[in-house]
């Protein structure tokens, strides 16, 4: 019986730090998103000296329908702090000068905005909007550790956001000429 018990209260207590750790993570995660935010609202206004540039993709400028699809258009805008190809000439990786991605889409009837907030090599934060849909997810070492709100059965999940996060990664290095895996 009492091993039972210890065991009981050291799995009670490792939940607890494990909980405590993503509580932490998370706060730092929210902390990274409002100054990405803060930095990108100074850019797009001008304000000073810009931390961020802005480099901008879009996919199906005049709208054209597509045959199966209907209507598809990608509007995507890359900030990033530093020149990747520079970043590369110190030894330094030169994603890591990506700081968040956003996109406003729309394919078929669907609308929809995404977010996309890194922190070195992966995802940290994404943010997914539609008419009917909110979710928020946070990320630890490209790993899912919180998701507010739910995805509905026909949009995605968060595998997949993962997926995305790291296509859009390499889209903007290819701006770059850089490919990277």
């Amino acid at each position: 019986m009492k091993r039972i018990t210890l065991t009981a209260v050291i799995i009670i207590l490792t939940l607890i730090t494990l909980q405590a750790q993503n509580i932490s993570d998370i706060q730092e995660i929210r902390e990274l998103y409002k100054q990405a935010k803060k930095d990108i609202a100074q850019s797009e206004n001008k304000q000073g000296n810009s931390k961020l540039y802005c480099n901008r993709l879009i996919e199906n400028v005049n709208n054209a329908s597509w045959s199966a699809v209907g209507t598809y258009h990608y509007d995507i805008h890359y900030w990033y702090n530093d020149n990747p190809i520079e970043r590369i000439k110190i030894g330094a990786p030169p994603h890591y000068c990506l700081q968040m991605v956003t996109i406003n889409a729309k394919v078929s009837a669907r609308e929809f905005y995404l977010e996309y907030l890194y922190s070195g090599e992966h995802i940290c934060f994404a943010f997914y909007k539609s008419k009917t849909e909110e979710v928020r997810l946070y990320f630890k070492d490209g790993k899912l550790i919180k998701q507010v709100g739910k995805f509905d059965k026909y949009t995605t999940d968060a595998e997949e956001i993962v997926k995305h996060s790291l296509t859009c990664m390499n889209t903007f290095l290819a701006t770059f000429g850089i490919r990277y895996n």
